[in-house]
């Protein structure tokens, strides 16, 4: 759990860390359920890492819409970017970000603190940005809270675009 102040309004956020592990899969859509956004992690001294991310993304969005049929927001962290071998092209990240449908991207180090609250803080300002999730009191509205996550067809919801 984290809380945090955006803009004026006090914010809650459960987090769960299920470690990119493959073998996690198949009970991952149990984290998943009433998710308004994410955030992968991938560490930028192991190439490798990264070539994971885009499958989680899909994962991601083959499973979860908001109860507005659009795709939750999620954030690409580049975790460990403290360590001397970090090699990072920003260029790179921002047209990977653009192209795979990340909201945005930032460098991290869990071990120094750095950019985590930055990050957290852009996630939740991506998903109030979904108004008509909320109440008039920040509260989840009744609508989002009986929502269950899974992809819709959104053509029978009245033809919206399920693009971000």
């Amino acid at each position: 759990m984290k809380q945090l102040t955006v803009g004026e309004r006090e914010v809650r956020i459960q987090l769960w860390d299920i470690a990119g592990q493959e073998r996690y899969g198949h009970i991952a859509r149990v984290y998943y359920k009433n998710s308004f956004g994410a955030m992968l992690v991938y560490d930028v001294s192991r190439p490798a890492t990264f070539e994971t991310v885009a499958r989680w993304k899909e994962e991601i969005d083959n499973r979860i819409l908001l109860p507005n049929g659009k795709p939750i927001p999620v954030v690409l962290l580049g975790n460990k970017c403290d360590l001397d071998t970090a090699d990072i092209d920003t260029a790179q990240l921002d047209r990977y970000c653009l192209e795979k449908g990340f909201c945005g991207w930032f460098d991290t180090s869990a071990k120094l603190n750095l950019n985590i609250d930055k990050a957290a803080r852009f996630l939740v300002e991506r998903i109030l940005e979904h108004g008509e999730l909320f109440d008039g009191e920040g509260q989840m509205a009744e609508t989002a809270k009986s929502f269950t996550p899974g992809k819709i067809d959104v053509k029978q919801k009245g033809g919206a675009s399920d693009c971000c």
